[in-house]
């Protein structure tokens, strides 16, 4: 919830108006997308951001 609240915080307010047994997957879907969003910032070499899971 942290991590959303300071990546996202219009998204961390959408969320909590959401029902409770709802919230938490909300709250993981958003940490998700602010983490892979932030990829692009901090890869600085090709290479790793083109590295895809098998």
């Amino acid at each position: 919830m942290d991590a959303v609240r300071a990546a996202d915080h219009d998204r961390y307010l959408t969320a909590l108006y959401a029902p409770d047994d709802k919230r938490d997957a909300l709250f993981s879907l958003y940490a998700f997308n602010a983490e892979i969003a932030g990829i692009r910032d901090r890869i600085h070499e090709a290479l790793p951001g083109e590295v895809r899971p098998v």
